[in-house]
């Protein structure tokens, strides 16, 4: 699949910097909402903040798993979310939420 987006300009740290963005619709049992996503090509998963998952109703009560990246880490839990890219076809995908 092949994904159509633009860099928005968004403040960081104190200046403007050009971010990949989406918007995605995000569902788990019944529960529904849009969110605008951060593309990172490089990344094997998808996060989602604790309070997505927590709206979503996703337990937060599994084994915490190490995400690593390129200058710090964090923990997160494995759950199952639909996530659906807006004006894509509906996709499942594995997500790991971060807390």
């Amino acid at each position: 699949m092949t994904l159509v987006y633009r860099f928005r300009k968004e403040k960081a740290g104190g200046r403007m910097v050009a971010r990949p963005r989406i918007i995605v619709g995000l569902r788990f049992c019944g529960i529904a909402f849009d969110a605008s996503a951060l593309i990172d090509s490089g990344c094997d998963v998808t996060v989602i903040p604790q309070h997505m998952a927590e709206a979503l109703g996703l337990s937060l009560a599994g084994k915490p798993i190490p995400l690593l990246a390129f200058r710090e880490s964090s923990d997160a839990v494995e759950s199952i979310v639909d996530i659906r890219f807006l004006g894509k076809m509906e996709k499942t995908v594995l997500s790991w939420t971060g807390y």
